[in-house]
């Protein structure tokens, strides 16, 4: 598959609904209407080839040359995780530890394993926060 710059965004959104996930981390928010990828990247400043071959990543993991990625700013990659680790930090690890809660109050015959359960998750989250604020 091939990803063009002058095709509409929105098109492989349709087909490929991940990427959103993947277009918030750069900072990129809904509403580009039929704008290309390359009036996207232009409106946002980001490097058109960078993002086009994240898609790629995303869309088939199996054509993705990782050597590419040498060809790019520094700061495209930084900025990518870093809006990643506030994506995981703000929302997935919240949603996460909302689950384990609605699960304990669900299955309070199992209180001892969702007890189990969160002390794991608490100090998953920890050591993850640890990690991201090295990074």
């Amino acid at each position: 598959m091939m990803i063009l710059e002058d095709n509409k965004l929105a098109d492989y959104i349709k087909d490929y609904p991940a990427l959103l996930n993947f277009l918030d981390r750069l900072g990129v928010k809904l509403g580009f209407r039929d704008n290309t990828i390359k009036q996207v990247c232009e409106q946002y400043n980001l490097e058109v080839k960078f993002v086009i071959d994240l898609m790629m990543l995303i869309i088939n993991r199996d054509e993705f040359n990782p050597n590419y990625l040498d060809n790019y700013a520094v700061i495209n990659t930084v900025k990518y995780l870093k809006n990643s680790h506030q994506s995981y930090e703000f929302d997935y690890l919240p949603e996460i530890e909302s689950l384990i809660n609605r699960l304990a109050e669900l299955e309070r015959n199992r209180e001892l394993d969702c007890k189990l359960l969160m002390m794991y998750f608490k100090e998953y989250k920890d050591d993850f926060i640890k990690h991201i604020n090295y990074e």
